[in-house]
């Protein structure tokens, strides 16, 4: 799978939320815009805890959300890469509505920065580049556009 940026467009507007009764991360989407609309045709990409809604219409990622239980997660010190902001689009990808594929077979840690809220899904490969496809939420891929780590800053809530 390849992740393509596209800085021309924008990002996913909303809220990145931990919701810290559910042990998760939620996005909240302004308005019903390409994600919750199409609830029907969109499919996940899954990175450790984290699943990334891709449209299966347009290749488009949407958001982050999922199940991510705190007392798994490591403390250390998290800075995002330099990153833009626009849109990703995912070339590869083999699935069908409802279902989810694995970014990769990596083992992938969690760590929370308690200082900034910064919060890495950390992949294997270095990153070359780095996008803000969704509020609080930067993707970062490695020279062949494969992923490498994400970079979540969440409102923690509840």
């Amino acid at each position: 799978m390849i992740f393509h940026f596209d800085r021309e467009r924008t990002p996913t507007a909303g809220k990145l939320l931990y919701l810290e009764d559910e042990q998760s991360f939620f996005f909240e989407e302004n308005g019903a815009s390409a994600g919750l609309a199409e609830k029907q045709n969109r499919a996940d990409i899954t990175v450790g805890p984290v699943d990334l809604s891709i449209s299966l219409a347009t290749g488009a990622l949407l958001f982050a959300t999922g199940y991510a239980p705190r007392r798994s997660w490591k403390s250390g010190k998290v800075t995002p890469p330099p990153y833009r902001a626009g849109s990703v689009r995912v070339s590869g990808v083999d699935s069908i509505p409802g279902m989810a594929v694995l970014v990769d077979d990596m083992r992938h840690d969690v760590v929370l920065d308690g200082r900034t809220g910064w919060v890495l899904v950390a992949g294997a490969a270095p990153t070359s580049e780095a996008l803000l496809f969704a509020e609080g939420t930067v993707l970062g891929i490695d020279d062949a556009g494969h992923f490498s780590g994400l970079w979540m800053k969440p409102e923690f809530t509840g």
